[in-house]
């Protein structure tokens, strides 16, 4: 089984999602090479935590998300 763990991500909104794929096709389509997870949005990791620190992630998640507006 492989390693589970938290990660925070920040995700990008409809229309960068739209301009990423773009930018991946292109990057692709010149020769580019790499393994991406399946079904995963384009996003910004913002934090990676081992499982049992899930109640910490949870409060600086919370705690960011009182102090930062969404746009």
């Amino acid at each position: 089984m492989a390693e589970q763990f938290l990660t925070l991500m920040a995700d990008f909104d409809d229309n960068t999602q739209r301009e990423m794929e773009k930018w991946y096709a292109s990057l692709k389509d010149a020769g580019f090479t790499g393994t991406q997870t399946p079904n995963l949005p384009y996003h910004i990791s913002l934090g990676v935590f081992p499982l049992d620190k899930e109640q910490f992630a949870i409060e600086i998640m919370e705690k960011a998300a009182k102090e930062f507006a969404p746009y």
